[in-house]
């Protein structure tokens, strides 16, 4: 993609990645511009590890579409991110690096995503990021990783995780932080979900746990 700088709107760069040609590399500059909400959008099939290298800036949104091996997105320069999309990836994806808190959302997959955040991103003690649910673990059940965050809102779309015949749930997300003391379910979808409080107190001590409202 070399170095290319969008103009004023909601821009997108495009890139898809094969072993026989991949086309965001080490060295790559993109800068979404001044104005908008910009995405790279990132296609990938059959590689392990990309955007080790890749600058951007005032790209707020990054999206992966991973297929055949299970990818990991180095976003160590890929400064202002602010969403991350699993956008109907049929492997596991892993965004590494994280400067900052990011929104983590699922569409249309039934894979895992898992966003690490910098040490400095996840210091404080209420951290907060919403998970977008938009058809999630409706052929198997997933997992979204957040480690660090404190608080998830998590919000619905149509219709996440699936049940059998008599109404017994067979596949759901499980929504995952070390530090998770509270979560919130909203939206006007339904979805099937697991949670560990795991930053929740667990003697006489700390923050108890919160979960509340729902989805469907």
């Amino acid at each position: 993609m070399d170095n290319k700088t969008l103009g004023a709107g909601n821009d997108t760069f495009e890139s898809a990645n094969t072993t026989t040609t991949q086309t965001l590399n080490a060295g790559d500059v993109l800068n979404g511009g001044t104005a908008g909400t910009d995405k790279l959008s990132i296609t990938v099939a059959n590689i392990a590890n990309i955007g080790g290298g890749v600058q951007t800036t005032s790209v707020e949104q990054l999206s992966i579409s991973a297929v055949t091996v299970a990818t990991i997105v180095d976003a160590a320069q890929m400064a202002g991110v602010t969403d991350i999309f699993n956008n109907a990836s049929q492997t596991d994806i892993t965004v590494n690096n994280l400067a900052a808190l990011a929104n983590v959302h699922t569409i249309s997959s039934s894979a895992s995503t898992t966003a690490n955040f910098a040490a400095a991103a996840v210091a404080g003690t209420a951290d907060a990021i919403v998970v977008a649910l938009t058809g999630a673990a409706t052929t198997t059940s997933n997992t979204v990783t957040v480690n660090g965050v404190e608080t998830i809102t998590v919000s619905a779309t149509g219709t996440s995780g699936s049940t059998s015949a008599d109404g017994i749930t067979t596949t759901r997300t499980t929504i995952a932080s070390d530090a998770l003391k509270s979560l919130t379910v909203s939206g006007t979808g339904t979805a099937k979900l697991t949670a560990t409080m795991s930053g929740a107190q667990t003697g006489t001590t700390g923050a108890a746990a919160t979960v509340t409202g729902s989805a469907g």
